[in-house]
């Protein structure tokens, strides 16, 4: 199982970051917070410290966190999924709005149609 550090140390050489401090500038996080991420002593870092992560590392969170504790890696792609659905809706207009509930509204019914039958 590889950890949280292990996956940022890779990515850091794949992207040609030679030090923990060019990284922390560019994540904007002080370099000793960085550190205890990359040392694993941070047992759960907030989202929007890996989503900074990922973008300064041309990467994706699912990679920062592939291998790491499936519960945790699990926890973290449902926040991932809502705040990004969060953020996706917040730009939407009313009408935009109103269309997607109809869309899940359709979903729901045909899933709960598809479940019946079985």
């Amino acid at each position: 199982m590889s950890t949280l550090g292990d996956n940022v140390e890779a990515a850091k050489t794949r992207k040609r970051i030679k030090t923990n401090a060019e990284l922390a500038a560019l994540v904007e996080m002080r370099e000793g917070d960085l550190s205890r991420l990359l040392r694993n002593d941070d047992p759960n870092p907030e989202l929007k410290t890996l989503l900074r992560l990922a973008k300064a590392l041309d990467t994706s969170v699912e990679s920062l966190i592939e291998g790491v504790d499936p519960e945790y890696a699990a926890k973290l792609r449902r926040d991932f999924s809502w705040d990004r659905l969060r953020e996706l809706v917040s730009r939407m207009n009313d009408d935009q709005r109103r269309h997607l509930v109809t869309l899940l509204h359709a979903m729901l019914a045909t899933e709960n149609a598809e479940t019946a039958v079985q």
